[in-house]
């Protein structure tokens, strides 16, 4: 995660270039610093749950976002969904939860709630908050400045915060890290620059709160995916689960 947030510094002459930095109002750099942070707290808290939780019962939790941007989104943009866009926002939540699912029984269905007393889980809860925060956050950035120039300031001072974590932790593998996954690296990081800037341009045209959940269509791509080609189990269940992804994207499309 931390090479891929350098790309950022391959980018930045090119802001400063067309843009001088020093113009950029007071309004505009805390709106970049607060989303930096946000984003490394998002980062930090939802490694953590990976790392000690079990991913069938974090996933579902941290996927909650949506529910809390709807929040969010109404309280600090005055957002109101439709009564339908809301549907559809509930059911990708909804499709979201189950495809991290190992079956559909009662038991399955309610273990991550049940969990939510060890800390793992409380960390994916709080990291579906945390996305909230920083997709409400990115929202007002982008009304104040071009996505592109936002998006490149954000992961300049995302890298300066995640720095010195990274040194403390992880440092005897960052040389390690690049020399055994560098194509990775790279591929993965222009991937990820270019789907948050698309993302970006997209907050400034609709509701936070429908660009947040038709975002759960990714995991409907990870899940056929995962399913046909890397031959995971559990089909069944991520396939109504992915069911109510469409279901709810579309009726936000429709009716949003």
């Amino acid at each position: 995660m931390w090479w891929m947030y350098l790309v950022s510094f391959l980018l930045l002459p090119f802001v400063i270039y067309f843009m001088k930095v020093g113009n950029i109002s007071v309004t505009v750099w805390l709106i970049v610093c607060l989303s930096g942070l946000v984003h490394f707290f998002y980062t930090v808290s939802l490694s953590y749950a990976y790392d000690n939780g079990d991913l069938s019962l974090v996933y579902p939790l941290a996927r909650s976002a949506p529910l809390f941007v709807v929040i969010g989104s109404v309280f600090f943009l005055k957002e109101i969904p439709s009564f339908m866009g809301l549907i559809g926002i509930i059911l990708t939540v909804i499709g979201a939860y189950v495809i991290g699912l190992e079956s559909l029984t009662i038991n399955q269905f309610i273990r991550p709630l049940v969990m939510l007393r060890k800390r793992p889980y409380q960390l994916a809860l709080l990291t579906a908050v945390i996305t909230a925060a920083y997709s409400v956050v990115d929202r007002i950035g982008v009304s104040l400045i071009d996505p592109f120039f936002f998006i490149v300031l954000l992961l300049f001072v995302e890298t300066i915060f995640y720095t010195p974590f990274v040194l403390w932790k992880k440092r005897k593998f960052i040389l390690q890290e690049w020399y055994e996954n560098k194509k990775v690296i790279l591929i993965a990081g222009l991937v990820r620059f270019l789907s948050y800037l698309l993302i970006l341009y997209t907050m400034i045209q609709t509701q936070l709160n429908y660009i947040v959940s038709v975002r759960q269509m990714s995991i409907v791509f990870a899940v056929v995916s995962g399913s046909f080609i890397l031959n995971e189990k559990h089909l069944r269940v991520r396939l109504i689960g992915s069911f109510c992804i469409l279901s709810g994207i579309i009726l936000i499309g429709y009716k949003g």
